[in-house]
């Protein structure tokens, strides 16, 4: 059995037609027995059709003449910007600009990056990068990796695309 408070949290959602099939029915067989849910009902209804009238009344009264008038006359209006308003207008505008530019040059200096990550800087002379000498030649696989030792416990894995490009000159003791 439901309670007045329960039923009426309910009543706008009855009155939309919101709630299940069980709630509905509970909520008629209050309203059966209940004249103050009856009359909380009867008030929803009477302020809907009040609203429902006075928004008729002012739609009514509304020229949308004029009202399109007042519209062209906002759309055509210089607008003021503020500073970051313009800062995004002008930033929007270089980059329609130079984007057909851009995009390529940025391909480019990836592709050179990333041709630089796999080649890198060459070995000359048995030096390594960092200028150090090989000291001792690991293992060598061909087509993979070259191990190298630069000093003692110092190993420095190399590694190829293609096939090894021969022996490394040593210097120093062999």
């Amino acid at each position: 059995m439901l309670t007045c408070n329960s039923v009426r949290m309910e009543l706008e959602r009855f009155v939309d037609g919101e709630l299940k099939e069980r709630e509905r029915l509970e909520i008629e067989s209050h309203l059966l027995t209940c004249a103050g849910c009856e009359a909380q009902i009867e008030g929803i209804l009477a302020l809907r059709e009040a609203y429902r009238d006075t928004v008729r009344a002012a739609v009514n009264e509304v020229s949308f003449d004029s009202l399109w008038s007042k519209v062209e006359t906002e759309i055509d209006r210089p607008r003021s910007l503020t500073l970051w308003q313009r800062f995004v207008e002008r930033i929007d505008l270089a980059y329609a600009r130079f984007a057909p530019t851009l995009v390529p040059a940025a391909a480019i200096v990836g592709a050179v990056l990333l041709v630089w990550a796999f080649v890198g800087p060459q070995k000359q002379n048995g030096a390594i990068d960092n200028g150090a000498e090989v000291v001792k030649i690991l293992k060598v696989d061909p087509g993979d990796f070259m191990a190298v030792e630069i000093s003692p416990g110092d190993t420095k894995v190399v590694v190829f695309i293609d096939d090894p490009p021969g022996p490394p000159t040593v210097s120093g003791p062999h």
